[in-house]
């Protein structure tokens, strides 16, 4: 068996091993599409997709997400940006915490 003598060619396993872990190098930004509980573009949705570093925009929506499904599970290290209260609110239908 050989061994990896180089630091050039532990380099290249390192890179290998991240690339085959699907490891990405930036963060992503996830749109918020929709005021619905959960499905495409809905804020659970994109929290559910999130990675470390990533960025949730519904700044793009208005109006009121209603959840239905119970809280919102906030897992990673994510910012969220939004309209702001006047144009977009969460509620938990007096059934979850928000």
């Amino acid at each position: 068996m050989k061994t990896l003598s180089t630091p050039l060619a532990l380099a290249a396993a390192c890179l290998a091993l991240l690339c085959a872990a699907g490891f990405r190098l930036e963060a992503a930004t996830l749109s918020v599409t929709s005021t619905d509980n959960d499905g495409p573009g809905s804020l659970r949705e994109a929290l559910a997709n999130a990675d470390n570093g990533d960025t949730i925009d519904a700044t793009g929506i208005a109006g009121m997400i209603v959840l239905t499904g119970g809280q919102l599970l906030v897992s990673t290290d994510v910012t969220i940006l939004g309209p702001g209260p006047a144009r977009l609110t969460v509620s938990g239908n007096a059934a979850s915490r928000v």
